[in-house]
């Protein structure tokens, strides 16, 4: 007996459906669907930034330190087309060398094999969930969106 096109075709897309089942799977016990962290506290995790010494590299957009001059440094925050997300910043956070910034990356004064692992060092063993949150919340709300820029264009209108 000859097998059908329909069987076959239906046998193989019953084995494609399979396969992205099981390839999927490892990946979304990976994925951040019902994961929720506590609220933080912008001024706790601006006292956070501080105690952690974030400031000895980092300047916040709109805030001031003793640490360090407003502007200088690896400036967090300010007017971005697209704000962080609250993920990202954590992740930045926790995994600071996840992402590496092109603006870092290009320096011509860092060796280029150094060019991508942060200098940031991680305190996962030295900082609370609380600072973490803290600190995510703090720097979150330094961003301001501008939107995309469009050029003027004249209006031609017939």
């Amino acid at each position: 007996m000859k097998p059908s096109a329909f069987s076959v075709s239906g046998l193989a897309w019953g084995c494609l459906v399979i396969i992205c089942l099981f390839t999927s799977c490892s990946e979304e016990a990976r994925q951040s669907r019902g994961f929720h962290l506590p609220e933080g506290d912008v001024d706790a995790g601006k006292v956070a930034f501080v105690e952690l010494k974030c400031t000895q590299c980092h300047s916040v957009a709109g805030s001031e330190f003793s640490d360090i001059k407003s502007g200088t440094g690896h400036v967090i925050g300010g007017e971005v087309r697209k704000i962080k997300t609250y993920g990202e910043l954590v992740t930045s956070v926790i995994d600071p060398s996840h992402r590496i910034s092109e603006q870092y990356a290009s320096r011509e004064d860092i060796p280029e094999d150094k060019r991508t692992q942060t200098p940031m060092p991680t305190f996962n063993s030295v900082m609370t969930v609380k600072q973490m949150c803290d600190i995510v919340t703090f720097l979150h709300s330094r961003y301001r969106e501008t939107g995309p820029e469009f050029p003027d264009y004249p209006m031609l209108m017939p």
